[in-house]
């Protein structure tokens, strides 16, 4: 599932916990703003951080792992425990309850919430999943790309909440962030790193090529691009299968000649205007086998090529 590749993933960098780093775990996480409150809260305040300094603890949070409705609202919980298990605590993510009259102390994390007071992660009802199979990474990574400015630069920035990145790190993210907002540095940084952590370091090229490939016009991108991305990322559009050497003309014979004539077709990028064009490898026809057909604005056809 899609939150055992995110464990593994940041785990194998992180398991080598030292002192240091246990005693300093609960401040570190309210300086985050990971944490919000904690119950009973004078004892949590009093004695949990001498508990978590003497040796590891086992920390519980109710949710099914495997589920393939997490959501990134869901991600703020996973990142705590991330943290917990980081500084050499064990972590339990779903379990039944069992009454062994220990005492137990409660922490929760924030709501997070967009600057339109939405949750995170659900835009217009529909949720950015965790799972692949729901949102693609190119999806998830353009959802934090696009998350607007006062949602990633506002107090507790998202930088500080959802990745890894050590507090020096991200203080010099928002500088930069500040000197030169169009550049949406701080966006990027957090969309790359959250990518990363969800869908691992393929998941994060993965988005980069689509990425590239759609808003840049990046023919290298689009040619490095797989059948599965293509689909992922175009997909509203006919996957179609022809042989070499077909006109423009003959591929889309519901047009008018004039459109095509007026530039109102383009084949990777570039516009095509002449209907009597032999489409041929090199080219028109990608290495990978692939074209990349649109037709005005939002008509795209992929096409598939039989014989190379």
């Amino acid at each position: 599932c899609a939150l055992a590749r995110l464990k593994t993933s940041y785990l194998k960098a992180s398991l080598h916990c030292s002192p240091s780093r246990r005693s300093g775990l609960l401040s570190s996480l309210y300086n985050r703003g990971l944490l919000k409150e904690s119950f009973p809260e004078h004892a949590a305040q009093a004695e949990l951080p001498d508990l978590l300094r003497s040796g590891p603890q086992t920390v519980y949070c109710g949710f099914d792992p495997t589920a393939d409705s997490l959501h990134a609202g869901n991600l703020l919980a996973v990142v705590g425990l991330l943290h917990f298990r980081a500084a050499g605590h064990d972590i339990i993510m779903i379990s039944r309850f069992y009454h062994t009259g220990e005492e137990v102390y409660g922490l929760t994390v924030p709501l997070v919430t967009t600057s339109m007071g939405d949750k995170l992660g659900k835009t217009a009802g529909n949720a950015v999943w965790l799972n692949r199979d729901k949102t693609s990474p190119f999806e998830f990574y353009q959802y934090f790309l696009r998350l607007p400015d006062n949602s990633v630069e506002r107090g507790v920035t998202y930088l500080k909440l959802f990745t890894f990145l050590s507090l020096a790190e991200v203080e010099k993210v928002m500088e930069q962030q500040k000197q030169d907002p169009g550049k949406r540095i701080a966006h990027k940084r957090l969309a790359a790193e959250v990518t990363k952590l969800v869908h691992g370091k393929e998941g994060l090229e993965s988005a980069k090529r689509c990425t590239n490939a759609l808003y840049h016009g990046n023919i290298q991108a689009l040619e490095q691009m797989s059948d599965t991305e293509l689909q992922e990322l175009f997909q509203e559009a006919p996957f179609l299968f022809f042989f070499q050497f077909v006109t423009l003309l003959l591929f889309i014979q519901h047009l008018s000649y004039f459109m095509i004539k007026d530039g109102g077709v383009r084949i990777n990028h570039q516009r095509a205007a002449n209907p009597e064009q032999v489409l041929v490898l090199g080219q028109h026809i990608l290495s990978n086998g692939l074209s990349l057909i649109r037709v005005g604005k939002r008509n795209f056809y992929i096409l598939k090529w039989l014989s190379m």
